[in-house]
């Protein structure tokens, strides 16, 4: 009966072999979850995604108030352009006119007897050849009927109105009717006579300006 069973030897081999195959799985299993919890512990963190920027630009430029968000937005209206004015050559030839005739009849106007006429001198450059004439004929009798001038007198004039009465572009004429305030000193400024008057201007277009053909007062 002994003789047919199988040695012992055999049967303690069979047996190490499989306790040698079990300690190698439990090994790797082992590792594997070393490595892995060594994964867990040592990975890098991912990168916190940043909110997506809104691409709606239609209220960019609104200033934030910190009201809340359901608030009309605000608006800004810009100034429209102003249209330049435009004008005429009729009115800037008026204005023009006007201007020189205040300034020429209060030149014209205010004097003294010792001053040698300097004013009508002054003012040649705005006459026309005849009236430029007719300047240098009445200063030369004048200069000729001189009497005394240790005895101050003078005229000072002020325009106080004008109105253009004529005006003939085509002619290249205009007329301007002037009212003017002189005040009339005698020996001295303080010794003075206050009157109104008139004088109508003659003006004539020449070489393209308007200057002075005649000054008549009334």
């Amino acid at each position: 009966m002994k003789k047919n069973q199988p040695p012992a030897r055999c049967k303690f081999k069979i047996m190490d072999r499989r306790t040698i195959i079990l300690i190698a799985v439990a090994g790797v299993l082992v590792i594997s979850l070393l490595v892995i919890g060594l994964y867990a512990i040592f990975r890098s963190p991912e990168p916190v995604q940043a909110p997506e920027a809104n691409l709606n630009t239609s209220n960019a430029n609104q200033p934030t108030t910190g009201l809340a968000t359901n608030q009309p937005p605000v608006t800004f209206e810009l100034p429209q352009p102003v249209e330049p004015v435009v004008v005429d050559q009729a009115t800037k030839d008026k204005a023009d006119i006007e201007r020189l005739a205040r300034t020429f009849t209060e030149r014209y106007g205010s004097f003294s007897n010792q001053t040698d006429f300097e004013n009508l001198e002054d003012l040649k450059i705005f006459m026309t050849a005849s009236m430029r004439a007719y300047v240098d004929s009445f200063i030369a009798r004048q200069r000729a009927q001189r009497g005394d001038t240790s005895i101050y007198y003078g005229v000072t004039t002020k325009v106080l109105t004008t109105e253009i009465t004529d005006y003939s572009p085509s002619l290249g004429r205009a007329e301007v009717l002037v009212t003017v305030q002189k005040q009339e000193s005698t020996g001295s400024t303080t010794n003075t006579k206050v009157f109104n008057q008139e004088a109508a201007l003659d003006f004539a277009r020449d070489n393209g300006s308007w200057k002075l053909e005649g000054l008549y007062w009334k």
